[in-house]
Order: structure tokens, then sequence, then C-alpha cells
């Protein structure tokens, strides 16, 4: 088909258009020419698997979409004007989704919607000083977008719905005692073929994603969650706040040598790419979404720091503003995946199939091998060091999760050339696997904090007099005492706006939840942000207060953390606000398949936060509305211009 195609894309003066008029296409032996009336032997030639693929794709379509009319002529309608789609039986007490769902995807397209009526005015906000405007003020669980609406308008009195996931019955929640039950109860997740397809060619066969998701490799992937887990505790961690705090030095310097170059009129290229000259005296305009071309300040400093913490590789991203060639092929093949996940590229074949030989596919195998060439490198050199010398065997030469990983896999292997091939392969996928899960969620993590803060200046002041008043730049593993509110501000971030906006679980036995009876081999929905601003769950869930996070102490004056199982005062004001619990938030999961990497990415997003905030000034323009958009499993700004300036002490 291909050869094909490329054929009738030859101009006229070529030599497809002069052969002569009875030319036959087909194999060399089978070519003939003739004069009269088509025999029709020459028709009989085998079809190219390239060229069946089409009818192979239509004929399933067709057996998908009698599968699927079948199960809608089941469904009757309620008599008052709805449609009634019996999920579960009715003994389960599981209320019926009064939506109508797609032929094929179900209830897909109205989960997934993209939630375009989020939107937030900074300039409202900035003249408050806080988040009290009606979208965030309104206490109700009225929804404001299609995903709302499935789960609130068709939930019962404990914000239990049900819905179709494309031919799965499926089960929301929305009560914080029902997902955290859930998170606890299976540690099942049921994979998406076509997920599994697609991290297979980028993170490779035996990674934790993938091994979680197949019942026979699921004690492998508790030998490996594991070894990993010993990398995250934290003690671990807190060796990493040093690194983390010079990566952001390293940035804040780097953009304020670009504002006295903004005002003196000469920046480098790649600076000019990144930074626009503000209408003031020493202001640099950064625009921070995953959609503009520019590389954000948040998605450099997450790059420099997972190269520093987890490879003791300096990518050096954060000391010139822009990416290096590396950190370019990681970003491309995250990007290069998203992208083929999306639901309007299932059914491309050009998209979906790596054999053939497109553009996209070649760019895949080149940055695909040149990350992995490099991460091999670097544990190759590393194993090679730890095993022969013994002062760099000791846990106190590297302390990056590189070396830790490398002497617990020392532990299980006996230092033959093949398990140590074996090692390698595993640690290569280990390392893969948290940088697609910790990259693009603490930059976008740190893409909403920045919003909220710019557009808030009272919060703004408290983080930069908190930061000001810590010696994080003498003792950053103190950063838990010191950066309280920063943390704080963090939290509520990531409460409102969770990177990752969904979670599920496939139940392999039966569950009751307030009476509600969920059979066995039923995915359960647990919709993060739904969750997060369910006012069952936090008082005045959509307003961003990070005062139930920490309070000032009335002695020393210093922000300090607030106790959950706090009591509220006999005749509390309208301001106050009760404290709330960090077990609440699942942001992070819960359970047994918690993210491992929890600890290190608040650490390193609040000491992040308090670098900026020690030098900088950070506003965003006036009447600007933040919009979020759902790119596979995240949920980022689309677009977040922000203009910094330099802090007057």
């Amino acid at each position: 088909m291909l050869e094909a195609m490329e054929a009738h894309s030859r101009p006229a003066g070529s030599d497809f258009y002069s052969r002569p008029a009875g030319f036959i296409f087909g194999a060399p032996e089978n070519r003939t020419h003739y004069h009269g009336p088509m025999k029709m032997k020459t028709l009989d030639l085998p079809l190219s698997p390239v060229a069946m693929l089409p009818l192979v794709v239509a004929a399933l379509s067709i057996a998908v979409l009698l599968a699927a009319r079948r199960r809608l002529k089941r469904s009757r309608d309620d008599g008052c004007g709805g449609y009634l789609e019996h999920i579960f039986d009715p003994s389960c007490n599981i209320p019926p989704c009064r939506i109508r769902p797609h032929l094929l995807l179900g209830h897909l397209p109205n989960v997934f919607s993209p939630p375009d009526d989020e939107r937030y005015s900074s300039g409202t906000l900035a003249r408050t000083g806080a988040f009290s405007g009606d979208k965030h003020s309104d206490n109700t669980d009225r929804p404001s977008t299609e995903t709302s609406a499935v789960f609130v308008d068709n939930s019962n009195a404990f914000g239990i719905s049900s819905f179709w996931f494309l031919r799965s019955r499926s089960v929301c929640v929305l009560k914080k005692e029902h997902a955290r039950a859930v998170l606890r109860h299976s540690i099942e997740r049921q994979g998406n073929w076509l997920l599994q397809r697609h991290f297979r060619r980028s993170l490779g066969g035996s990674s934790i994603v993938l091994m979680s998701c197949n019942e026979n490799d699921r004690d492998t992937w508790r030998v490996h969650r594991n070894l990993m887990r010993s990398s995250f505790t934290s003690k671990a961690v807190k060796k990493q706040a040093d690194k983390v705090f010079r990566v952001s030095s390293n940035m804040v310097r780097a953009i304020l040598k670009e504002c006295d170059h903004s005002h003196a009129g000469g920046y480098s290229s790649e600076a000019a790419d990144l930074f626009k000259v503000g209408p003031f005296r020493q202001i640099v305009c950064v625009a921070i979404g995953p959609t503009n071309l520019d590389d954000p300040p948040s998605k450099l400093a997450t790059l420099d720091i997972f190269g520093v913490v987890a490879l003791d590789y300096n990518f050096g991203c954060t000391d010139t503003l822009s990416e290096c060639q590396i950190t370019k092929a990681l970003n491309l093949t995250i990007e290069d995946s998203n992208k083929r996940c999306a639901p309007c590229n299932i059914f491309n074949p050009f998209v979906q199939l790596y054999f053939l030989p497109t553009q996209r596919n070649r760019e895949h195998r080149r940055h695909s091998q040149k990350v992995h060439n490099l991460i091999r490198k670097l544990c190759q050199q590393r194993w090679r060091e730890i095993r022969e010398d013994v002062n760099v065997a000791s846990e106190c030469a590297y302390t990056d999760l590189l070396s830790s990983l490398i002497r617990s896999k020392m532990e299980l292997h006996d230092g033959s050339l093949s398990s140590e091939a074996v090692a390698h392969d595993d640690l290569v996928e280990m390392l893969l696997t948290l940088f697609f899960a910790g990259y693009d969620t603490s930059s976008v993590a740190l893409s909403y904090v920045m919003w909220f803060v710019a557009t808030s200046p009272r919060i703004q002041e408290e983080c930069a007099l908190e930061a000001l008043g810590s010696d994080v730049d003498k003792n950053a593993a103190d950063w838990e005492c010191s950066l309280v509110y920063c943390r704080a501000v963090l939290m509520e971030a990531l409460r409102l706006h969770p990177p990752v906006y969904s979670n599920n679980r496939h139940l392999n036995k039966e569950l009751v939840l307030d009476g509600c009876i969920i059979p066995k081999d039923t995915r359960v929905y647990l919709p993060i942000g739904e969750i997060h601003t369910y006012s069952q769950n936090f008082p005045r869930a959509k307003e961003f207060l990070p005062e139930r996070w920490a309070r000032k102490d009335s002695v020393t004056g210093r922000w300090v953390d607030r106790d959950p199982n706090e009591q509220a005062p006999d005749d509390p004001t309208p301001s106050f606000v009760p404290p709330a619990n960090r077990s609440d938030m699942f942001t992070f999961s819960d359970g047994a398949r918690n993210c491992l990497g929890q600890r290190l990415a608040i650490q390193e997003c609040t000491i992040v936060i308090a670098a900026l905030m020690r030098d900088l000034v950070v506003s965003v323009p006036e009447g600007l509305e933040l919009t979020k958009r759902k790119k596979f499993a995240l949920a980022p700004p689309v677009q977040m211009p922000l203009t910094f300036r330099r802090r007057e002490r």
C-alpha cells in the first residue's frame, strides 16, 4: 500500500505515467502486458499485511459496533425523559447512569472531556488576594463539567455512581472514606492493552508499571518495588535536599541574569526563545505550559533535579535555561507516547504501528535509543566503580538513586556476567519509569503553584518572608521545619489541581460501601480532582486556603503544621478553616500502590518554591484565565505566561 501511495505521488512525466495501458501491478513474474480484455488470472495476487490492515480494522470495528448495538437495545427509557442504563443489578443499591452512553466508548467521552469550564480569572483573584470567587466559594456539588455530570448528578447520597467504561461495568466513588477503602482493598489495576503496548516500547517489557498489570509478574513486581522503596526512605530523600536547592539556586541566578541582560538589550538566542522583554525594567516573561514551544523554568528545574538526584549527572538545563540533547530526547519520547495514546490516534495505523517506515517512528527510535544508551552507560560505569572500589561502595560516596539501586541489586545477584547484564536492564527500566512518573507531574504541580502565588500577593509575600527567614541555603535538609507555609501552599495546589486527575482499581473480590455492593471484577474509578473538591470531604472545598494545612504560632510567629485532630473553637469566626488531614488527599494514591516518590516530590517542589520566592516576584497578566486540558493521565494548564522581576529586600 505504501509503495502504491508513493507511486501515485509522482509527477505526470515520471515513469509511472509513461507505462503502457495494460500494465498490471504485482510480483515481477506476474507482470504482463495485454491488449484485450483483462484476464481474471492477473488479479489473483496475494495482499500484503499492510494492505490487509484496513480490512482487519474495518472488520473489528463492525463487530464492536454490532456488539454495542445489541447491548444498547437492552436499555429502556425511565419514563421521566432521561436515559436509564441498568449497569448493575438493582440489589447492589448502585444508582444507574442517566446519561446516554456512546455506542462504542460508553461514557468515556463524558468522563475524559476537557474541563474547559474550569476557568479562573487572575484579575479578580489578584484584587481580592484570596480565592473566594463564585467558582471557588460555592460549596454545592453543582457540576461544572461533563465529568462532574457523570459522577455527581448520578451519584447517590453516599457519592457512589455507575457508568460504562468502554464495555466494562464501572463504579465511581467520591467520599474520601470510600476512596481510601478501595485503594487499600485491591492493588490490581486493569491494564489497557494500548497503554501497555506503548509503555513497553518506551520503558521496556520489565517495567514496574507493566508488571503491576500482569498477574503472572506480581511477585517480580513486589521485588522491584521493595528495591525502589529502599531508595525513597525519609533518610535517603533528605540527603537529596542540598542537590535540589543547588539546582533551584542555579535557575534563579540564570533568571536574574536574564533580567539584567534584558535591561541591557543583549542576551543569547536560546534565552530569547524563552524570555520576552516586558514593558518594565528588569522583567522577563516566561510562558509555562506544555502547549507552548518555550521551555518553562519548572520543566528545566525538574529535568536537572532528576539528573542530579537519580543519576548524579548534571544536564545543565538551569545553567543555560535551555535543554540539552539528552533532555530533548527524553521530552520527545514522553510527548510521542502521549500522542500515540490519544483517543484521536487509536485507529490511525501510521501512529500505532512502530514497524512502518514513517518519520515519527524513526524519530522515536532515535531518541529512545539515545536515552537508553546514556542511562545504560551510567549504570555500567557506576556498577563497576561500586564493585571494584570499597570506598565508593559505601553509602557516603554516592547518594543518588542509581547508586542506591545498584547496592540493592548487588545483594540479589552473585556478580556473574549474566546476572550483571540482567541487573543493568532492570536498572535502566527502573530509572526510566521513575523519570516518566515524576518528571511531568512535578512540572505540572509547580506550574499550578506559580499560578496561585502570582494571583495572590498575600500568599506570595508569606512565602517570601518564610523563605528569607529560613536557613535553607545553609541546611536544606531541615526544610520540613523551616518551609512549613511553602509546603502548605504546595499541598493546597495539589489538592485543587492534582497533576494526575484520576486513578482506578480492579476489584478481585466483592466490596461493600455504605450498603452498596460492588461486585467482583468491577472497575472502580477514582476522580481525584472531584474527590478533593467534594464538599463532604473538605470544608470550603473549592477555595484555595493554605491555612488548612498550617497556622502561625502565637508565641514564635512562625508557621507550624496543623494537627488534624485539632478541636474547633467554641465560637469559630467566619474565617476559621478546619484542619486538613494529609491522608484525605489522594494525589499520591494510597495503599500498597501509593507513589514511592511522594517524599521526594514534595521536597523538590517546596524547595523550588522557596528558592524562587527569595529573590523573585512573580505575576500574571491582568484578566488572564487559567484553563486546563487533559493530556493522557495529566491535566496541565493550556497556557500560563508568568512575569518575573527582582525582589527588593
